[in-house]
């Protein structure tokens, strides 16, 4: 005969366990694009340094000639 109670506790064991490893997978994709997303904007900025950098730097040779 099939043991019901050990038959469910498998079942629910299998749902939680796939659930938790959803849940733990979840949260490593959401971390991980946040630290792209901060990666990407420290880029932007440093970016955005460096061509306001080279821009004053053009424009004080322009202003010299």
């Amino acid at each position: 005969m099939v043991d019901w109670y050990q038959a469910l506790t498998v079942a629910i064991t299998g749902i939680v366990s796939v659930f938790l490893a959803l849940g733990i997978l979840s949260a490593v994709v959401g971390l991980a694009g946040r630290l792209f997303a901060q990666a990407d904007l420290r880029q932007k900025q440093k970016q955005a340094v460096q061509k306001d950098a080279t821009q004053k730097g053009s424009a004080k040779v322009g202003s010299v000639a």
